[in-house]
């Protein structure tokens, strides 16, 4: 009889999450499964199924069904789950109930991560990216429109149950019985299924309301802070209240800021996702997160630079270098922002600061250690948006979504702790002897000829019909 672990290469990433996850305090989900029901099967063991999902944020795997089917068609998501195949709603499921423990969960692989030695946090980089959420652009209401559909459901509702009580009084139904799964019409009665499907509805209506006072007075102080006039009428999300319009490139998104602080061997320090579009609010909080997640995983090193773009720039953040230990290097302006000279008769105190600034990103080694934070931080993001495929949010609310996105995260550190692993534990590959001086570069390409391979991928350059090939 073949076992399923000895068909997964002892070098895949699958085992550096299984390792993790075995040595993670599990405690809280375990309790909430006893005492255990007298009915029904055995539930799966909560290890196994925190693995099935991480391991699938890894590779991109993300939605319920798509972890169902590759349960059921690869030989690694098979070795995971033991043979066994859980079903998409049990996934979704448990992917709820852990939504409490991801935070510890995150900071244990991070405690990993420093434990390799992959934690250097000389050099920090912070950013933000835009996420979609769940919610599309044309489920935003205004207040008119959120009043009328709550009123259209709770008429429909209201109906259906007059129906149900009007029946039961004539006995024409029987009351204990399930109703039928058919959608009938409202006069009669509704299905159990669209019932509650309403009944969602309604407090997703109920909860987008409350969301338009916060964002109504949050207009008000805007328009009164910039000294705007009054704008035009405010719209709250049904699907997700909690997410707000992102502007991107390519237009505007209905969803939220994910910010990160990655550290100088592009380990995610921090992370977490707030419905403000703009990031110059959340540097400090940013920071101060960091901080905080060192401390409880043990890194006693402190974060030397921190490094940002133009949209973290303002006085008051610079302004919190002073109670801070960090050095921040912040560009004041975008490369297309054009900058009017100052005049020495009117500087103010932000003025001041951006001097102090540029002045700081004008040193040729200031400038050298800036220009790392792109690749340091941008790459992250890259590495998470296309090799992982996770461009989106599937979850629904600012709580579930903050989840989401440190699941996202601690599987990218865990992808980094693997490949960590595998190259300490491979041999290294050997290299062509350099050249000393000129006159050994003659013999380069014969030294190099005897070391290169014909890779497989390197087939011929396709050529036109009629034309001879190259």
């Amino acid at each position: 009889m073949v076992s399923l672990r000895e068909q997964v290469d002892p070098g895949y990433a699958v085992w550096t999450v299984i390792e993790v996850v075995e040595s993670f305090d599990l405690s809280e989900i375990y309790a909430r499964y006893e005492p255990l029901s007298s009915g029904g099967r055995k539930a799966y063991d909560p290890k196994m199924m925190l693995s099935l999902l991480v391991f699938g944020y890894c590779e991109g795997k993300r939605t319920s069904r798509e972890l169902e089917a590759a349960c059921r068609r690869d030989v690694v998501y098979s070795m995971i789950t033991g043979g066994m195949t859980p079903d998409h709603a049990t996934i979704a499921k448990f992917r709820q109930v852990t939504d409490d423990v991801i935070e510890d969960l995150f900071l244990h692989v991070l405690e990993a991560c420093s434990e390799a030695g992959l934690v250097k946090v000389g050099r920090v980089a912070v950013d933000g990216t835009r996420m979609a959420g769940a919610g599309s652009l044309d489920a935003n209401r205004s207040v008119s429109s959120l009043n009328d559909l709550e009123t259209e459901i709770r008429s429909i509702l209201d109906a259906a149950e007059a129906a149900d009580v009007l029946d039961a009084a004539t006995g024409s139904i029987d009351s204990h019985k399930p109703e039928p799964d058919p959608d009938p019409d409202p006069e009669s009665g509704l299905s159990v299924r669209r019932r509650v499907a309403l009944e969602d509805k309604l407090g997703r209506v109920v909860q987008a309301q409350g969301a338009m006072l916060d964002a109504v007075e949050r207009r008000l102080v805007s328009d009164k802070h910039h000294g705007k006039p009054s704008r035009g009428e405010v719209k709250v999300n049904v699907t997700d209240p909690e997410s707000r319009l992102q502007k991107t490139r390519r237009g505007w998104i209905q969803g939220y800021n994910a910010q990160v602080v990655v550290s100088q061997d592009q380990i995610v320090v921090a992370a977490h996702v707030t419905p403000k579009s703009t990031d110059v609010e959340m540097l400090i909080p940013m920071i101060d997160l960091t901080t905080e997640n060192l401390t409880l995983v043990g890194v006693t090193d402190p974060v030397g630079h921190v490094l940002a773009d133009a949209g973290y720039w303002s006085a008051d953040n610079f302004r919190f270098e002073e109670t801070s230990t960090s050095t921040l290097l912040i560009a004041t302006k975008n490369r297309h922002t054009k900058t009017k000279p100052v005049d020495p008769e009117r500087v103010t105190d932000k003025t001041r600061a951006r001097l102090v600034m540029e002045q700081r990103l004008a040193d040729p080694d200031t400038k050298k250690l800036y220009r790392c934070r792109a690749p340091q931080v941008e790459g992250s993001f890259a590495h998470t948006k296309t090799r992982r495929r996770t461009a989106s949010f599937l979850r629904v609310g600012l709580e579930a979504v903050n989840a989401e996105w440190k699941l996202t995260n601690l599987a990218g550190n865990l992808m980094k702790l693997a490949l960590h692993h595998t190259r300490q534990t491979s041999p290294p590959l050997h290299q062509p002897p350099e050249p000393e001086n000129h006159s050994e570069r003659g013999c380069l390409r014969r030294v190099i000829s005897q070391y290169w391979r014909p890779s497989p991928f390197n087939h011929p350059k396709p050529h036109h019909i009629g034309q001879p090939a190259s």
